[in-house]
């Protein structure tokens, strides 16, 4: 057991850190900049109600695919719905239930109910075609104290993410890159917008922390903690690594590029199954990744359909149907000039602009590129040789796996919208963090000629 005085330190450190990211984050709150898209998720936190309270009863859950939300539907409105405007859904309306991933509005529908908000005080959908100040006519605004309950619940989400993240940091480099992680990511002009706005985002990144962390036991877990009885580390690892799945189903529920989360908790389960030391499923490692790849898939779609009300009458269908759309979506916004990103040369100048030095907090991109490939060289380093200590990869693999998983696809946006790059930013603020912290110490190891640190 861990003594007294060093478990109080600890809490007490980490209250500290808490304490510092819940100022960035509240601080100011009002004064993020209205995005119309708020209005949007904000409006459609409505299907909360639907899902949970029953006010209605499909047909906009289960449309017969994409072809079948057509525009003319407006007009009709929804038979047999509830009271209030829920009686008057729109086609927007229900393109956000069939398909979007809901996660995000249910928490936002959470948000304003703490708050004292129902279906009633809901802003009606902005309305892209209309000015700003037609639309704050029409009603299509979010009243203030509905945005910053909304805002609040999204930036209390964005904390517990700073202090996961600063936690896997830690572990995984030490307390200074912690530290300096926590300093980056509580000044990033940024996050500070993105993660705090009430759009999927927050709940995007906290949800893809919290599979870090499952991530990180299931490795634990494989390296023989808790492990008091044969195959005792294959069960406990088994059971974070549904964990890990059921994160990454939630985070794919914020927005559909959290799938890809499930991607690298597969990859977590292989590398448990090469190289664990307490693993025992029947003496077969191979048969352990075989049943870690089906368990982390499995828990991640089961998820994903269970919290998706549109998905449970024909989810192969429906699923494919949402796909569709969002691929047919973003082939259109790539075509428009404003921000489409068309030639691959293009996009990989945009991309690498936007992340090494548009969207961070030093805008110096050389500079941000070496300090990140440094952190990288570092967690891949420390992966290798705490595997071959025999400690386990811990926090660094799953680091590493995670941000491959999450950040390289957002690098193959075609469209130039910033909170796209999210993931990128995120993964790259760990790495300069953890880049920025070792390099003293190794240059000094260096002069002193002493062989390279852990």
């Amino acid at each position: 057991m861990t003594p007294v005085r060093p478990r109080l330190l600890r809490l007490a450190e980490w209250v500290a850190v808490g304490a510092v990211l819940a100022f960035s984050f509240f601080r100011g709150l009002g004064q993020v900049s209205f995005h119309q898209d708020e209005s949007l998720w904000i409006a459609c936190s409505l299907y909360f109600e639907a899902a949970v309270d029953e006010h209605f009863v499909p047909p906009e859950w289960f449309r017969e695919g994409v072809r079948a939300a057509r525009p003319a539907d407006a007009a009709a409105g929804s038979e047999g719905a509830g009271d209030g405007w829920i009686s008057r859904l729109t086609w927007s309306h229900r393109y956000f239930s069939l398909d979007q991933p809901p996660v995000a509005r249910y928490l936002i529908a959470v948000a304003r109910r703490l708050r004292g908000y129902t279906v009633a005080d809901l802003n009606r959908p902005w309305k892209y075609d209309l000015g700003h100040d037609e639309n704050v006519r029409l009603g299509n605004m979010p009243s203030p104290g509905l945005l910053d309950a909304v805002r609040g619940f999204m930036a209390a989400l964005s904390v517990l993410s700073g202090l996961f993240l600063y936690v896997h940091v830690r572990e995984a480099a030490g307390r200074i890159s912690g530290l300096l992680f926590v300093l980056l990511f509580s000044t990033s002009g940024y996050l500070l917008v993105h993660l705090r706005r009430a759009m999927g985002e927050p709940s995007l990144l906290f949800f893809t922390c919290l599979a870090t962390c499952a991530g990180i036991r299931a490795l634990r877990a494989g390296d023989g903690e808790w492990s008091d009885a044969p195959g005792g580390a294959s069960r406990r690892a088994l059971a974070w690594l549904a964990a890990m799945g059921v994160a990454s189903g939630l985070a794919g529920g914020s927005k559909l590029n959290g799938l890809a989360i499930a991607g690298a908790g597969v990859v977590v389960g292989w590398c448990l199954a090469l190289g664990g030391k307490g693993l025992a499923l029947r003496g077969s490692r191979l048969a352990f990744g075989a049943v870690s790849s089906l368990l982390v898939l499995g828990s991640c779609a089961t998820t994903f359909v269970a919290v998706n009300p549109s998905l449970h009458r024909r989810p192969v269908a429906h699923l494919s149907a949402m796909l569709e759309l969002r691929a047919r979506e973003l082939a259109g916004n790539q075509r428009d000039p404003r921000w489409g990103l068309e030639s691959a040369t293009r996009r990989t100048r945009v991309v690498l602009r936007r992340t090494l030095k548009d969207y961070t907090v030093s805008k110096v991109a050389t500079l941000n590129a070496l300090l990140g490939g440094l952190g990288l060289l570092f967690l891949l380093r420390a992966a290798w040789r705490r595997t071959k200590e025999g400690s386990g990869p811990g926090a660094a693999l799953a680091l590493l796996v995670v941000g491959l998983f999450t950040a390289v696809p957002a690098l193959l946006t075609p469209v130039d919208w910033d909170r796209y790059y999210l993931y990128p930013v995120v993964s790259l603020t760990v790495l300069i963090a953890i880049g920025a912290a070792t390099l003293p110490a190794e240059v000094f190891r260096l002069w002193r000629g002493e062989e390279g640190g852990r």
